[in-house]
């Protein structure tokens, strides 16, 4: 075993880098003090904002000074772990960074007033070929100028985003600086797709070869429009509040169970959809402001708010490509708000995209269903908000092969089953059309010209709500001219 690998603070040793990495996360030398106190030492001393970043803030990251927190993040302290907890844990971390297939992630959702614990299975364990867009959970180097290792995620630990200032609220022109197409071009060259090789690297996320726009088959630039004219409403519904969008289930809006982060998304909304002339600008910074927010605090989240967080900034990207009132064109996106979208959502699929009882077609509780089938909808948006976005630039787009492992998005009766007894006996009567495993995102790629589907496409069709319907319509129209899967 290398002795680099080892804990300074309580000497263990690992084979694995990383897993040295996410235990320094949580180690902390002596006895825990108040758990009130989360802020780091100098933070404290400072008597200023701290954003729990581990192992370094980004105030102390940004000063390059020592980060000392007083209270691990997360289980407690070091001292009340046992060694039987402390061996197991080590072991799944080992076994994670192998990229074992063979173990399977349990992980405690604990959503809205659910009182039973949810068996997710982690893309690692699901033995496709598809899954390896999210096999790691490491940053890429500030440092780092080129494009090519620019969008390489995996290249280290270190935060992409202390370039862009994320965490100097006194500056609000942090993310809004002026940016060309050019500018936006130049951080997405366009390369050839490669992920045979089970690497994840800048390459694994193109689909969209650029060109001109007049290059721009009819039927591309068709699905392209008419996503980004559905999905331009989806603000406006939640400031409504008379209907919900696909990508939410109600329980996720409804005044007695809702979050933190998706309340302040409905009010952001709402300033949105009602803006006057003049206002557009102080809509932006507020959104500009609530995802730096959320950029910032998406590591120290539970589950629950994680998906929150998520589906807020979703919504935010939305707002941010169209902010202005009536407004016909799709503005540039800050290329730092992509990137930063990327890190989050390889941080939400290792919590688990898809449950054990899925895999093995039976029917799961309807809390874990619902928490988790939230996650790929808010997974499957961007990555369709992305590609409409990067079709009408002329950018590289995320690929939606790194989907094909999930199940395609579920029925729509399920989706708005109103209580839980009437979702289990849908649920059960749903189960009964599949034989072994849900419809797949894979299987859109054997959809061949005509008007007729195979049994297993017609049947999810015959279910599918207005997500699907999305995915379905520019999964067929677009496959011939790109290569969706």
């Amino acid at each position: 075993m290398d002795p680099h690998f080892k804990c300074q603070i309580c000497k263990k040793s690992f084979t694995q880098k990383s897993s040295l990495i996410r235990h320094n996360k949580r180690c902390t030398p002596g006895p825990a003090p108040s758990l009130r106190q989360k802020s780091c030492r100098q933070c404290t001393s400072s008597k200023t904002k701290c954003d729990l970043q581990r192992p370094k803030c980004s105030r102390c990251d940004q000063r390059d000074t020592a980060c000392d927190y007083v209270v691990p993040m997360t289980r407690g302290t070091r001292l009340s772990s046992s060694p039987a907890k402390d061996d197991s844990t080590n072991a799944r971390e080992q076994a994670l960074d192998s990229g074992s297939g063979n173990s399977i992630s349990t992980v405690g959702i604990a959503p809205i007033g659910f009182t039973t614990e949810s068996h997710v299975l982690s893309t690692d364990s699901m033995g496709f070929d598809l899954n390896t867009s999210f096999t790691s959970l490491e940053f890429i180097d500030p440092s780092i100028t080129t494009s090519d290792q620019m969008f390489n995620i995996l290249a280290t630990d270190k935060d992409p985003f202390s370039n862009y200032q994320w965490s100097t609220p006194a500056n609000p022109n942090s993310l809004t600086m002026p940016i060309t197409h050019n500018d936006v071009a130049s951080l997405h060259t366009s390369t050839s797709t490669s992920s045979e090789n089970g690497n994840f690297t800048f390459e694994d996320w193109l689909l969209w070869n650029p060109g001109p726009s007049r290059t721009i088959p009819p039927l591309v630039r068709h699905s392209m429009e008419t996503l980004l004219r559905v999905i331009k409403t989806w603000p406006k519904i939640l400031a409504k509040g008379l209907q919900i969008p696909p990508m939410i289930h109600f329980t996720h809006t409804s005044p007695d169970t809702m979050l933190q982060p998706m309340a302040n998304c409905i009010t952001i909304s709402k300033m949105w959809a009602g803006q006057s002339d003049g206002t557009t600008q102080i809509v932006r910074q507020a959104i500009l402001q609530e995802m730096r927010s959320l950029f910032q605090q998406y590591r120290s989240m539970d589950e629950r708010h994680l998906l929150s967080a998520m589906q807020a900034l979703v919504m935010y990207t939305v707002i941010l490509m169209f902010p202005g009132k009536g407004q016909h064109s799709v503005s540039l996106v800050d290329p730092a708000i992509f990137l930063a979208l990327r890190k989050v959502v390889s941080y939400v699929a290792k919590t688990g995209m898809m449950l054990v009882e899925e895999r093995d077609n039976e029917r799961p509780s309807w809390e874990s269903w619902v928490h988790v089938t939230a996650k790929r909808r808010a997974v499957f948006t961007l990555y369709l908000l992305h590609w409409s976005y990067s079709v009408y630039h002329s950018l590289p787009s995320f690929e939606c092969s790194q989907l094909g492992f999930m199940p395609a998005p579920a029925p729509k009766f399920l989706w708005q089953a109103e209580t839980k007894e009437k979702w289990e006996d849908m649920y059960t009567r749903w189960l009964a059309q599949w034989d072994d495993c849900p419809y797949m995102m894979s299987e859109f790629a054997a959809i061949q010209a005509g008007t007729t589907l195979e049994r297993r496409s017609e049947t999810w069709l015959e279910d599918a709500d207005e997500l699907g319907i999305l995915f379905f319509s520019i999964g067929t129209t677009v496959h011939p001219c790109v290569e969706w899967w």
